[in-house]
């Protein structure tokens, strides 16, 4: 409805739109007829070019993670492979002092042949008494190693060989033991000076290569 002057002054109601020539004639839409907005109507999907893009940011992000993922890793590998060197290094220590009288081989057990880069080992030895002995069973730090055996290729020859899982690293590789002089042959009966070290071939696996390789210095000191 739509107030309308007559001649007389009186003012009443007149039906239909706006007048003709206005603004709003010919308009089929009604003032208030919602438009286009967020609704279903209104929605639209993602291109072809952002798809691209959010794949390609994808892309980056995971070329990013995994090498940060896989140095990480290694990261833990070495500091593993510190941690349990140390225990032995303790034990073996904790043995020398604890056995000394009765070791032949001075306080420290002696090498035990090895294969390959691995040349030297930790192993058995046959004290004064005849029995075995090995860190693992001596003094407080027994309780820290794990003595279980484990097969598998521990000195990378292809050859599947059971050492004691306190004898590996991180890399299943055997742990490359010396016992020996200062000049780095066989203790000799001039010689004055020990040095005992444990060393890992670290992640290339080969104690052959230094760059990488993990060393703990075990005792250096008088030979006997």
């Amino acid at each position: 409805m739509e107030a309308a002057k007559h001649e007389d002054g009186v003012v009443g109601m007149r039906e239909g739109g706006p007048e003709p020539g206005s603004p709003a004639a010919g308009s089929n839409r009604t003032p208030w007829s919602p438009g286009p907005g967020p609704g279903p109507e209104g929605a639209r999907g993602l291109s072809i070019a952002e798809m691209a893009v959010a794949v390609a940011v994808g892309a980056v992000l995971i070329c990013i993670a995994i090498p940060v993922g896989l140095k990480e890793y290694g990261r833990t590998r070495v500091e593993s492979t510190r941690t349990e060197m140390a225990a032995v290094a303790h034990a073996l220590q904790e043995a020398a002092r604890q056995h000394a009288p009765e070791a032949p081989w001075g306080r420290f057990p002696a090498e035990h042949p090895g294969t390959g880069s691995y040349r030297s080992v930790l192993g058995p030895e046959a004290n004064a008494l005849g029995d075995e002995w090995h860190p693992a069973r001596r003094g407080s730090s027994r309780s820290t190693l794990d003595t279980h055996g484990r097969r598998g290729d521990a000195f990378g020859t292809g050859e599947v060989v059971e050492l004691p899982e306190y004898q590996l690293d991180a890399w299943r590789r055997a742990y490359l033991y010396r016992n020996r002089a200062e000049s780095g042959e066989r203790v000799g009966p001039r010689d004055t000076i020990r040095v005992v070290e444990l060393i890992s071939g670290g992640p290339d696996r080969d104690p052959a290569t230094a760059e990488d390789n993990i060393r703990i210095l075990v005792y250096r000191g008088p030979v006997d």
